[in-house]
């Protein structure tokens, strides 16, 4: 799970600059976790079926990251008129979802988290299928 975490934080950093999205680098962040749990075994399927289903809201359930500046969680994550609801495909508190700019100073946190009543919502929604439960259980035994 470090490792898988570590490889977005690198996916993620190799790709800021300014003018790219940050929700794209969201984005880009939950695909790489994807990526590295099918191969790890615990999620089976199509990476891009998990991303439209939204499988990784139950494994991270926070966005990438925030801005930085007068206080911790700075303001203007949103360029003025946009706002979080704006993008009903990016389900989690992301702070952050405008394109960056020179000089913006932005965090990047991805995170991989066995959540108990998250990994319960998608084991009993549809999105159960995408998850190995046998190699669930070995990263997470309260769950089983």
């Amino acid at each position: 799970v470090y490792e898988a975490v570590w490889d977005a934080v690198q996916a993620v950093e190799h790709k800021l600059r300014p003018g790219v999205s940050y929700k794209d680098m969201h984005r880009l962040s939950q695909r790489v976790l994807l990526e590295r749990m099918v191969a790890a075994g615990l999620f089976v399927g199509s990476v891009d079926e998990m991303m439209s289903a939204g499988l990784m809201f139950h494994f991270m359930p926070h966005g990438l990251g925030h801005q930085l500046g007068l206080d911790v969680h700075d303001v203007g994550g949103y360029a003025p008129g946009s706002f979080r609801k704006d993008d009903p495909s990016i389900k989690e508190n992301l702070r952050c979802g405008r394109e960056l700019k020179e000089n913006m100073v932005i965090t990047v946190e991805p995170g991989f988290y066995f959540i108990d009543y998250l990994i319960e919502e998608a084991l009993a929604s549809s999105k159960g299928k995408f998850i190995n439960k046998e190699k669930l259980y070995e990263f997470w035994p309260s769950v089983s």
